[in-house]
């Protein structure tokens, strides 16, 4: 089962990084108003790489278990889901977020002429503003939907982590 899980742990590592890291770049790159399509590709693939790696070294599903059991959430319900999901965009969100503004402002001021200070403070306000935002919405809406799709792949019980005969 510990393998199985481990399997189900990855897959949703994948897909919850692909997602939140597309999502999060298109989000913080429209909202640094230099639209750029390299400048984009370059930020998803970064995102990526962050929100993967976290979901590896970070195993979402037994911190939501126990979050559960020690709040007498059952696992599935909308209070449970709410207070996983505001956890984990507590756990990603940050991360991600910093990483993405702080390479996107090295990008943004190498292209501005000399003289010219882009204060970071208001960018990494409104970043972390909006990008929490747009995390905790994604994650609410995405993670059941991926979970469910990888159980059933796996063969594995929704949202109770059983195993199927």
């Amino acid at each position: 089962m510990e393998t199985l899980m481990r399997k189900v742990g990855i897959r949703m590592s994948i897909l919850m990084g692909i997602t939140l890291s597309l999502f999060l770049s298109v989000t913080n790159v429209v909202m640094s108003g230099h639209f750029s399509w390299s400048i984009l590709l370059i930020d998803i693939a970064v995102a990526m790489v962050v929100s993967i790696s976290l979901g590896l070294v970070i195993p979402m599903g037994k911190l939501n278990m126990s979050l559960d059991k020690s709040m007498g959430f059952k696992p599935g319900t909308i209070k449970a889901r709410l207070v996983e999901t505001f956890v984990s965009d507590l756990i990603y969100t940050p991360i991600v977020t910093v990483i993405m503004i702080i390479f996107n402002y090295i990008l943004i001021t190498s292209h501005v002429p000399e003289g010219v200070v882009i204060p970071m403070a208001p960018m990494m306000a409104k970043g972390f503003a909006v990008s929490f935002v747009v995390g905790y919405v994604l994650i609410f809406i995405f993670q059941p939907l991926f979970q469910k799709l990888v159980f059933k792949k796996y063969g594995v019980h929704y949202p109770f982590g059983e195993e199927q005969p």
